[in-house]
């Protein structure tokens, strides 16, 4: 013999979503039954699934009504908060727009090639001085040491 509990909710204080979420989370303790009880209430019927008197069910599901009454209030607080934030994740980012490149003025230009001109300057240097005696032969390509010599295996 099992015994049902019958926990009355009044819709003025608490919405028809936030009963049917508190039923559900405590159906896995319980049978749940959810059924109108006039305009303006709700019956909630709870009976343990093990067959043992529910001891204790009538305040976890009061419990589990009232936590569901604290996140209806904050999703409602947040709700602009969330629309906004998927409007941003769904609509297309803007791609900035290119500026207008003004080039380099004459004087800047001229700079460069100053630069340029001297870096190209220290590279001939530095590759004058910097050129030393091979005697191993290290610094010679494959071209310059076997180019022009065709192996005798391969004229068989």
């Amino acid at each position: 013999m099992t015994k049902t509990i019958i926990v009355k909710v009044d819709l003025k204080k608490y919405s028809a979503d936030a009963v049917r979420y508190a039923a559900y989370a405590v159906s896995g303790a319980a049978f749940v039954m959810v059924r109108g009880a006039g305009k303006t209430g709700m019956a909630v019927e709870l009976s343990a699934r093990d067959g043992k008197p529910p001891a204790g069910l009538r305040a976890r599901f009061l419990s589990e009504l009232a936590d569901e009454k604290l996140r209806e209030a904050v999703a409602d607080n947040n709700r602009e908060l969330r629309e906004f934030l998927v409007m941003k994740a769904l609509s297309p980012a803007k791609k900035p727009e290119a500026a207008a490149d003004p080039g380099l003025t004459a004087e800047q230009e001229k700079e460069l090639e100053e630069l340029i001109a001297q870096v190209e300057g220290e590279i001939k240097k530095d590759a004058l001085n910097g050129r030393q005696e091979d005697p191993l032969g290290i610094t010679r390509t494959w071209e310059d040491t076997y180019g022009g010599k065709t192996s005798a295996k391969k004229n068989k």
